[in-house]
């Protein structure tokens, strides 16, 4: 009887002190400036709405959806001009950059006023998660670097 009224008491314990040892963790993270929301991954925002859903209309391999496939994006296009596409797809599909009048060469687009692409605002962190994991789209690995 012993064995069990000690066992009960014991559960009792927890069972009234874990919440309130939770709840202080909760509050010592919240005066730290931590949070629950987890940060999201370059892969996570092109798939979320929050990244503008850039898989809504592309692909991660070759292959055509609404837009062209994204599979070495980063092999036919520098950051700098993912970053700006990403900003303002409108604005770069208009502009002189090099890179845009190769692609719309390549789009065989050369008249074209506008892209369907629209992007709705996100800040420079999220654009970059997003050019960073467009960086990782390689239909051959990227070697690693020799020391």
């Amino acid at each position: 009887m012993s064995k069990t009224l000690t066992t009960m008491s014991l559960i009792l314990t927890l069972a009234l002190t874990a919440p309130v040892a939770a709840l202080a963790d909760a509050e010592a993270d919240a005066k730290q400036g931590k949070s629950e929301k987890t940060e999201k991954t370059g892969k996570e925002l092109f798939e979320s709405a929050e990244g503008g859903s850039c898989s809504t209309c592309h692909h991660t391999t070759n292959m055509l959806k609404v837009g062209p496939g994204l599979l070495d994006v980063s092999k036919r296009h520098t950051d700098e001009w993912l970053t700006m596409w990403l900003k303002d797809p409108q604005g770069t599909w208009r502009s002189e950059h090099p890179e845009t009048l190769e692609l719309r060469e390549r789009t065989r687009k050369l008249r074209s006023r506008a892209t369907s692409c629209v992007k709705k605002p996100m800040d420079d962190e999220t654009r970059q998660k997003i050019v960073d994991y467009m960086g990782t789209l390689l239909s051959t690995p990227a070697a690693e670097p020799t020391k």
